[in-house]
């Protein structure tokens, strides 16, 4: 992230934002038996969950780099009936993934080059749905998922952690209720486009009436 010298009373944050009506909880089912992903980081320890709890669908969603190495990994450990990747789909079904899954992963890292994503979007919109979510302590997600109130929180390339918190989230159905509604009332609270976008027109429009709101030349 870049920083720029500027006077800490003038700095305003602008959330991201969805248009939540595209995101309907609808008749979500909790008693479900199966985990959805749909970050290409952090799969192999997804993965290892699913060797030890067979009786788990897994639906990896999207495609990358190491697509071809993950599939090895499965095959090796003869996990192609509890396992589908199903490549890169359009947003239409990826909602549909996420909205019939019990819990999604989103495994993400620091890359080695430190290369890092921000505030994944799929994160926003599986909290939208009412999917529980499991996601890692990286940049902007800790913003959004506070552990064990709107999400479980556990640590990069930490497969046991992960592992246990998915267990929890399929073995415990009132815990993915009380997440999920949590989650659906946080995005709605703090990422909805139309109080975003009034909160940003009220700014702008005080910068263009108040003289201390006035940007100065560097």
């Amino acid at each position: 992230m870049n920083v720029i010298d500027a006077r800490p009373d003038l700095v305003r944050v602008a959330e991201v934002a969805e248009r939540l009506q595209q995101f309907h909880t609808g008749a979500r089912r909790f008693d479900r038996d199966d985990v959805g992903v749909e970050r290409a980081d952090g799969l192999d320890d997804v993965i290892e969950f699913s060797v030890t709890h067979m009786c788990v669908d897994l639906d990896i969603v999207g495609g990358g780099e190491e697509e071809a190495t993950l599939r090895a990994q499965v095959a090796q450990l003869h996990m192609e009936p509890f396992i589908t990747f199903h490549g890169a789909r359009p947003q239409s079904e990826v909602k549909r993934f996420i909205q019939g899954a019990s819990a999604i992963a989103i495994p993400s890292i620091i890359g080695q080059d430190g290369n890092r994503e921000g505030l994944p979007t799929v994160l926003l919109e599986a909290m939208a749905l009412g999917t529980p979510c499991v996601a890692t302590d990286v940049t902007g997600i800790p913003e959004i998922l506070h552990h064990e109130q709107t999400g479980l929180m556990v640590g990069q390339r930490d497969a046991l952690e992960l592992a246990d918190a998915l267990r929890r989230l399929i073995v415990d159905g009132d815990l993915r209720v009380r997440l999920a509604h949590a989650a659906r009332r946080a995005v709605e609270e703090r990422f909805e486009i139309n109080r975003n976008t009034a909160q940003m027109r009220a700014l702008f429009t005080a910068a263009m009436r108040e003289p201390a709101f006035a940007l100065e030349a560097v």
